[in-house]
């Protein structure tokens, strides 16, 4: 009995060695815990940490955008030495951006042990955007959102800065929301002045951030009543920029109206010569019981648009060659969902370049058609969309990774322009990109008259030919045309998924 008393006093006599080296440690054994990593700021972090052995000369964190760093990446050391718990911040980080980091020990010999790495995302910084201005007689009434920053911020205070000149948050008046918080919010703004331009910028107050502002925007107020109507019942309609029709249905004029400059712009493609896109700008005139827009006449072949005619109630009619009839071009969201992936409420397959015999065919066509001849969206990496080129002579794909803006790929849109930008090349991504220089040298230059086209700053606008087909349903064509530039192009849209 006696003898087996001793060996079990020695087997717990050991365990009880070996829980005091994994745990405290003898010297050159060291042990780092990254315990916790948090953040509710723009440019740091707080992170809580534990080493554990004898022998720390230093202990700190180190931290990088990879989900390995180590002290060759950014570091912090802590002020004090040896085994304990110490909680450290850590800046300079970047707004809205992914950091990992994890605690270190460090031995007078320079032997380093590494915690566990933990993620942090750092708060975007926060701002606030008008998203809509709609005009009355003397009134503005704008809808705006703050967004960004991080849930525990309390935003004290939002609403809306006007002025007659600009830079209205110094020149001019603030209006408050209702109440301050993240989201949409709504202002009316009343006792302007009649068909006067003013200058907004939405704002955000937050102990965080200070007050953040808008980007600038203008609104113009309304004359009359019957102004206001027409305007309304145009929006209603979704006529503001649209497309004019023969009998036929066929795609005769494009038209875009810009109620802040009392303009409009009309767009076709010639049949002849350069096949070029044109551009008409003129100024148009109401009349004096505001049932009526015209301007100078735009002559097309044998048609003609000189302004648009309203009933009164509901209905609008184009002023100008008999038979002709004005139709909406599809909403920013039907737009947009043509160049998106379907995992983002766009379709399955995308398009590809309509080279037809009786197409009728403009250089910028030949250009891109002999090098490109599919344009297609894939899923990248699981939750990335990207626009995908299919090189001419068998020289493989490229692809450009959709911008993205709250995690969900982003094409400007504004009326019927869309503004195209990329974030992503077509060297860094899955293995059936081209890995080769020479082969990307080349396929960069084949496709060249593509990302010409799609990458101009100044954006496109995008025209419906036909009539029918929702974006879902494919099997309809489209023309891309630069807003400032005679250049086009045709592209085919298939049906979803083929």
């Amino acid at each position: 009995m006696k003898n087996r008393f001793l060996i079990a006093f020695a087997v717990l006599s050991a365990f009880a060695v070996g829980c005091k080296e994994d745990n405290i440690g003898n010297p050159g054994k060291m042990l780092a815990n990254t315990d916790k990593v948090s953040s509710t700021q723009n440019s740091s972090a707080t992170v809580v940490a534990s080493v554990y052995g004898d022998g720390i000369a230093e202990r700190g964190i180190c931290w990088a955008s990879t989900n390995a760093p180590t002290l060759e990446d950014s570091s912090e050391a802590d002020e004090q030495s040896g085994a304990g718990t110490f909680t450290l911040e850590i800046t300079g980080l970047s707004a809205g951006t992914t950091y990992y980091a994890r605690a270190y020990a460090m031995s007078a010999d320079g032997n380093v042990s590494y915690g566990s790495a933990k993620p942090v995302t750092t708060a975007p910084y926060l701002t606030a955007a008008i998203t809509t201005t709609t005009a009355a007689p003397g009134a503005l009434t704008v809808n705006a959102k703050v967004a960004g920053g991080d849930p525990s911020w309390v935003v004290s205070e939002r609403g809306v800065y006007y002025s007659t000149s600009a830079n209205p948050e110094t020149t001019g008046t603030k209006v408050a929301a209702s109440a301050g918080g993240f989201g949409d919010f709504t202002v009316n703004i009343t006792g302007l002045d009649l068909k006067t331009k003013y200058y907004l910028k939405a704002y955000a107050i937050s102990e965080e951030s200070g007050t953040v502002y808008s980007t600038e925007s203008t609104a113009t107020t309304l004359a009359t009543p019957e102004e206001a109507l027409f305007f309304d019942k145009l929006k209603a309609a979704k006529l503001t920029y649209g497309v004019v029709r023969g009998a036929d249905t066929k795609f005769v004029m494009h038209y875009t109206l810009d109620t802040e400059a009392e303009k409009v712009t009309i767009t076709y493609l010639e049949t002849t010569g350069n096949k070029d896109a044109k551009h008409v700008t003129a100024e148009y005139t109401p009349n004096a019981s505001f049932t009526e827009l015209t301007w100078t006449a735009v002559t097309y072949g044998a048609n003609t648009f000189e302004g648009i005619k309203f009933d009164g109630t509901s209905a609008f009619t184009l002023k100008g060659t008999a038979g002709l009839a004005l139709t909406p071009t599809w909403t920013a969201t039907e737009i947009y969902s043509l160049f998106t992936h379907s995992n983002y409420g766009g379709v399955t397959r995308c398009s590809e370049l309509d080279k037809a015999a009786e197409a009728n065919e403009h250089g910028s066509i030949s250009a891109i058609w002999s090098n490109a001849s599919l344009v297609d969206y894939v899923e990248y990496n699981g939750d990335r969309s990207a626009i995908t080129v299919k090189g001419g002579n068998g020289k493989g794909y490229m692809y450009r990774l959709n911008t993205f803006k709250d995690n969900k790929p982003y094409i400007p849109i504004t009326q019927d322009v869309a503004v195209f930008s990329f974030d992503g090349k077509y060297d860094d991504g899955p293995s059936w990109a081209m890995k080769d220089a020479t082969a990307k040298a080349e396929l960069t230059a084949a496709l060249q008259p593509f990302l010409t086209f799609w990458e101009n700053p100044k954006g496109v606008i995008i025209i419906q030919e036909t009539t029918g087909r929702t974006p879902a349903q494919g099997l309809f064509n489209f023309y891309a045309i630069h807003k400032e530039d005679a250049t086009w192009v045709r592209w085919r849209f298939r049906e979803s998924g083929k």
